[in-house]
């Protein structure tokens, strides 16, 4: 008997909820027992929550495990890349707001830990642009086509 391929799509959901709990105790302050600051802590689980929920959105968009987003398997790149990027961007300002306008109201680690996500979410959409639709895509020549 046959599977179907979305009987072998990998599970998401974990990565998600756990992912999105660690993201959100950086913006709760919590006195993490250790001996460092609690701000080490706390941006640690932050950097380890923006991880898993980079791997929900890998399987989610490509329907398969993995981490690297190569070009092969961007289907709709003209559509994808600029959602892709607005959302990077959408991070950036969260981060930029979260470190300098609302300091006093979230942990330290909160504005880098989103900053840094948007920084990757960005890179990810310039490396796609670049490759598929930007000066590096590849020409077919007429014999191809």
């Amino acid at each position: 008997m046959g599977h179907s391929n979305n009987d072998l799509r990998p599970a998401w959901q974990p990565h998600l909820f756990i992912g999105s709990a660690l993201l959100v105790q950086t913006f709760v302050d919590i006195d993490w027992p250790g001996p460092w600051q609690a701000s080490f802590t706390t941006g640690t689980l932050g950097l380890i929550g923006c991880c898993l929920l980079y791997i929900t959105w890998y399987r989610l968009t490509f329907e398969r495990k993995g981490i690297l987003p190569t070009t092969d398997l961007w289907k709709n790149p003209q559509r994808s890349v600029p959602q892709v990027a607005a959302v990077g961007i959408a991070f950036f300002i969260l981060g930029w707001l979260a470190g300098e306008q609302l300091l006093d109201k979230v942990p330290a680690p909160a504005g880098m830990i989103l900053t840094l996500l948007g920084l990757l979410i960005m890179l990810v959409a310039g490396y796609a642009w670049l490759v598929l639709l930007g000066p590096l895509q590849e020409t077919m020549s007429s014999a191809e086509e």
